[in-house]
């Protein structure tokens, strides 16, 4: 992380206003920096003022799209990836079910291979989420105060990088949407392999390799779930009203048969 950190900041630090100076000398003690000294905005609409906010905004996405994936893709079970890329779509006699099933089974292809490297994939989108909230800061203090670049760097990813990215790859296409970035993913991963392999291999040696993944399953808790998912279904039912399938069943009342 240290790593990444001070090559993004390196960065940074390549379009710092010309009228910034080392406040020290060569056969003296680094001296208190005055006030001429300190970082001031560059000009507005200048071609590093444009450098710097565009710098700013691609730490913005850069903070959403990992905090994002994070959530999304470390959130996928294992084990129900397995499922969906085993599902054979041509079982299902409705044809939309078949089209969805075979979309989802696409899907899970794509985003199975990530999540089974779990600690490699969390470790590399967390450097990344590390180093575009470090350099954040810094390309804003170019643009406006220090003081408010502070606010509003905390603010950008509090709301933009975390909660709203988090809300939709959590959501209901988060599967969809992980395999659409799962591309961008492997490129991240292949970025920080240096830096995230020796830890993530340190983290499977700790804490083992086999996450999400289900090698017993209990029949009191399947039990469970199946009556937790027919109570779900009927609430649908009362709130809007029955879907009825391509076999003339409802949701619920094939969870009910396929318990029975």
């Amino acid at each position: 992380m240290a790593g990444l950190t001070t090559i993004i900041v390196g960065a940074a630090t390549t379009i710092l206003p010309a009228n910034v100076t080392n406040c020290t000398s060569s056969d003296e003690e680094p001296q208190v920096c005055c006030a001429e000294c300190a970082p001031e905005p560059v000009a507005l609409w200048s071609s590093q003022w444009f450098l710097a906010a565009s710098s700013a905004l691609l730490c913005v996405i850069g903070a959403a799209l990992a905090a994002g994936l994070t959530m999304g893709l470390t959130a996928q079970d294992l084990t129900a990836l397995r499922i969906k890329k085993s599902i054979d779509p041509n079982d299902y006699e409705d044809e939309e079910q078949r089209q969805r099933v075979a979309k989802e089974k696409v899907w899970a292809g794509k985003v199975e291979p990530l999540v089974r490297r779990h600690h490699l994939l969390l470790v590399s989108l967390l450097l990344m989420n590390a180093g575009v909230n470090e350099a954040l800061p810094i390309f804003l203090g170019q643009i406006v105060p220090e003081w408010l670049a502070g606010v509003l760097s905390v603010s950008f990813v509090l709301f933009f990088g975390e909660i709203i990215p988090s809300a939709i790859l959590t959501g209901p296409n988060s599967l969809c949407i992980a395999a659409g970035l799962s591309w961008f993913v492997w490129c991240i991963i292949v970025v920080l392999f240096p830096l995230s392999w020796p830890i993530g291999k340190l983290l499977d040696l700790c804490l083992g390799e086999e996450h999400g993944m289900r090698t017993t399953f209990d029949p009191i808790e399947t039990r469970v779930r199946l009556d937790l998912e027919a109570a779900d279904a009927a609430e649908h039912e009362q709130h809007h009203g029955a879907d009825v399938g391509g076999d003339g069943k409802s949701p619920q009342s094939s969870v009910l048969d396929y318990h029975k």
